[in-house]
């Protein structure tokens, strides 16, 4: 069984009642996200387990893969960023790219090869994608 603790960073903030409790500062503010993009999210989650089944996304595991989410995301941002009215939530479409993206690339950890800076493509050959630019510089 895994052994929990309760961090402490030794300073207190005392309420009126008397209750004390360990300082905010430096902590993730989830209370500031607003719900609205959020329940916009979910919704987008929803609709995507219906076509694709739950979690399918989280199947990926490849840098291709991870390309793919951030060219979908790339793309929908500027339909959204264009104003495109087409039935598509583009800017949450966008999010949801992104963070699909984001949980790829920590699944697949840190790369050594770096992204061109003028094309994005790969200075070194991965998954079979060469940046055409010699000269071009890593990110």
């Amino acid at each position: 069984m895994t052994a929990f603790h309760t961090r402490d960073s030794g300073a207190r903030v005392e309420f009126d009642s008397g209750m004390r409790r360990d300082t905010d500062a430096g902590k993730p503010r989830y209370d500031l996200i607003p719900t609205m993009p959020i329940r916009r999210l979910a919704e987008l989650y929803a609709r995507g387990a219906v076509k694709y089944g739950d979690d399918n996304w989280a199947l990926a595991n490849t840098e291709q893969e991870a390309r793919r989410f951030r060219a979908s995301a790339e793309r929908h941002f500027m339909q959204w960023k264009a104003g495109d009215v087409d039935g598509e939530d583009h800017a949450i479409a966008a999010v949801w790219n992104i963070f699909a993206a984001l949980c790829i690339e920590a699944k697949l950890g840190p790369s050594d090869e770096g992204v061109c800076v003028l094309c994005h493509g790969y200075l070194s050959n991965h998954d079979g994608v060469v940046c055409p630019g010699a000269d071009h510089d890593r990110i």
